[in-house]
């Protein structure tokens, strides 16, 4: 049942729109920041019963001031002003290719006038570059804790990573031209190796595959895969790739 100290039902916002308030690349993603972070507002279920939450917006709007905040004093993160042109950015990312957005959509999305943009940000580049990142960590927060796990939620995280392909494109045209990420920046591929050597750990389990190179290995296909898919599909005569086979081919690897 909704809680009833909320005067507005108005102001409940589901998972989407947290995630779009937080410039989350997926709404999946607001369920890792209830787990990673203990001050996360709980929120409440939804009417009609399952897992769905919803929350107040002026909660989420302060926690995310907050969380700002804490991670500016570490040194981690933008302006407030840049912030909302890297969240304006990610979401025009998601729907285009990086090299298709505009400065003046930018300013647009951001709801800031295009003529006070560089004031707050030196490039398009570096608005693109931020917003890459954020996505990277989105992808990167999609990993479960555990392999078994992120086992049972392939064919979930799949589909999100999908829905990232223009930014997994941008990444990969900048790596071609020898850039690489920040060094404070973790990638899913760490997340994932650590991953690997944990469930090996754990259940005492040896091999000859390096899980470094394992987690290389799967994410190398599956980027490359989702990056490419739609220049293969005539010569592969698909319509698309199913996902499930996918599932099925990365969870055999993580047996190696």
């Amino acid at each position: 049942m909704v809680n009833e100290n909320v005067d507005d039902l108005d102001q409940l916002i589901d998972a989407q729109e947290v995630a779009t308030i937080l410039g989350l690349a997926h709404r999946n993603s607001v369920s890792t920041y209830r787990t990673r972070y203990a001050d996360f507002p709980p929120g409440q279920p939804a009417p009609g019963g399952g897992r769905s939450r919803l929350w107040a917006r002026g909660e989420i709007v302060e926690w995310h001031e907050h969380f700002r905040h804490r991670r500016a004093g570490a040194g981690h993160e933008p302006s407030e002003r840049l912030e909302v042109l890297v969240a304006a950015t990610t979401r025009l990312l998601l729907a285009n290719s990086g090299s298709d957005i505009s400065i003046r959509e930018i300013a647009t999305e951001a709801g800031v006038a295009h003529s006070d943009l560089y004031r707050h940000a030196d490039s398009k580049e570096q608005l693109v570059g931020l917003a890459v990142k954020r996505v990277e960590e989105s992808i990167r927060l999609t990993i479960p804790q555990d392999l078994d796990t992120f086992r049972d939620k392939l064919p979930e995280i799949l589909a999100k990573l999908v829905t990232t392909r223009p930014a997994m494109l941008v990444v990969a045209d900048r790596t071609l031209r020898g850039e690489s990420p920040s060094s404070d920046q973790e990638l899913a591929v760490t997340t994932l190796s650590a991953l690997i050597a944990d469930d090996r750990a754990s259940k005492k389990r040896t091999s000859a595959v390096d899980p470094r190179v394992a987690a290389a290995a799967m994410s190398a296909m599956l980027w490359g895969l989702i990056a490419l898919e739609p220049r293969w599909l005539d010569a592969l005569e698909l319509d698309a790739i199913p996902l499930d086979q996918v599932a099925t081919i990365v969870s055999a690897l993580l047996d190696l």
